[in-house]
């Protein structure tokens, strides 16, 4: 359960499931976190550190018994 609750965990299931290389980053921050993701996305491939680049924002967790302690 513990590796599912981490917070990079939706970002390296992304990464796992379609078999993405490079930097893997998670960002916590509920209002900004997309927005600086795009951005650094942008600023990896315009330097030519990536030659193309996922990003976006989730906010969720993503086991059962987790989202349960949270419903309180």
């Amino acid at each position: 359960m513990v590796p599912m609750m981490m917070p990079n965990a939706a970002t390296a299931a992304v990464s796992m499931r379609f078999g993405l290389g490079g930097p893997c980053e998670t960002v916590h921050d509920r209002v900004r976190g997309r927005h600086a993701r795009i951005g650094n996305a942008a600023r990896f491939v315009a330097s030519g550190r990536s030659t193309v680049a996922v990003a976006g924002g989730a906010e969720a967790v993503m086991v059962e018994i987790a989202e349960a302690g949270f419903a309180t």
